[in-house]
């Protein structure tokens, strides 16, 4: 008889290789997780400084109404019609 040596158990091995793949998986995401977080906070502090700096114009009445807003298109359309020059000719 031969005294060969055993194999190795091929359940360690496969459940030793799925942890192995899940593990490092597992550590990727949480790494990701943390750059994206840095990241974000990084962003959002920008805008809120970004938007503390801001000036906002105060002088827009909200209290005017729709048909302001309205007359001022039609006055704009109008005076855009009456500047419209007639087509020119072409002969041939």
């Amino acid at each position: 008889m031969c005294d060969c040596p055993k194999g190795p158990d091929i359940l360690v091995v496969l459940l030793s290789v799925a942890g192995a793949i899940l593990i490092l998986g597992l550590a990727a995401l949480l790494v990701w997780k943390l750059l994206v977080t840095i990241h974000d906070r990084r962003e959002f502090a920008k805008f809120e400084e970004e938007r503390s700096r801001a000036k906002w114009d105060a002088g827009l009445d909200l209290d005017q109404g729709v048909t302001a807003g309205v007359a001022l298109v039609d006055v704009v359309t109008a005076w855009l019609w009456v500047r419209k020059e007639p087509p020119a000719r072409v002969t041939f």
